[in-house]
């Protein structure tokens, strides 16, 4: 759920002039990385995983990467507490934890919880 909103969060607020597309201002490597798995997908075709947003390639560091990439002038005024995507990125091994059916204590699950909390009360009041 928390990788999907910062997916729209980010398209949202890169598309948000009009002038350029979200992609364009990806950092380079992400945008590398993100069109080599799309060519990856074209290949397994017989999958039925159906056309994606290039958005839905992105992992979560390559989200938060791309926050601090376009953080002054953009994010800074969106999310306005630097301190947030680091709490994030202190999550992703966790969420890597639960993605491999492996459970987590409940103080860790409570970590989570706060961070979305954290996030959602500050950029989504």
């Amino acid at each position: 759920m928390f990788e999907g909103y910062l997916r729209e969060l980010i398209v949202g607020v890169l598309s948000k002039d009009g002038k350029e597309t979200w992609w364009d201002k990806l950092p380079g490597d992400i945008q590398m990385e993100v069109s080599k798995l799309e060519e990856t997908e074209e290949m397994k075709g017989w999958m039925a995983l159906g056309s994606r947003d290039k958005s839905a390639l992105m992992t979560l560091p390559q989200l938060l990467k791309v926050i601090d990439h376009n953080w002054k002038g953009v994010f800074d005024e969106v999310v306005r507490d630097k301190s947030l995507v680091q709490e994030a990125r202190l999550i992703g091994h966790l969420r890597n934890t639960i993605c491999h059916m492996s459970t987590i204590p409940a103080e860790e699950s409570d970590r989570i919880r706060q961070t979305m909390r954290d996030w959602f009360r500050i950029v989504a009041p």
